[in-house]
């Protein structure tokens, strides 16, 4: 019996450290697709002809771990409220629409696209 439980604590070692290096390639990744959805944001984001900080500069990347989980949320820092009404449109006083000007769905589309192509080699190639 001393063989066979020397042998499941080998294994369990290895699957950890599997474990551990495919979160750590996952997390490397993640981070680096975060970085670029923010640059293409500031750069794809509608802007104002009004002198004043513009909109698309405030784009960020914020992380958060916990439990093991690592949550990645990209957001507008400096004007978060615009985010809705620039991306579907809103109805003005008198009824009449402005239409939204999509900036954030194509970016997330490519994202999520991008990041599953991302995890399924990393799984691969570990």
């Amino acid at each position: 019996m001393g063989k066979r439980n020397e042998i499941e604590v080998e294994i369990m070692k290895i699957l950890t450290d599997y474990t551990e290096e495919i979160a750590q390639e996952v997390e490397a990744a993640a981070n680096k697709r975060a970085k670029e959805a923010v640059k293409t944001l500031k750069a794809t984001s509608p802007r104002s002809k009004v002198n004043h900080p513009h909109y698309g500069d405030g784009w960020t990347v914020k992380k958060q771990k916990s439990g093991g989980r690592l949550e990645v949320t990209i957001y507008n820092r400096t004007k978060p409220h615009l985010t809705h009404l620039l991306e579907y449109g809103y109805l003005k006083k008198g009824g009449t629409r402005v239409k939204g000007r999509p900036h954030i769905t194509p970016v997330q589309e490519q994202l999520n696209r991008d990041f599953a192509a991302d995890c399924e080699e990393i799984i691969k190639n570990t």
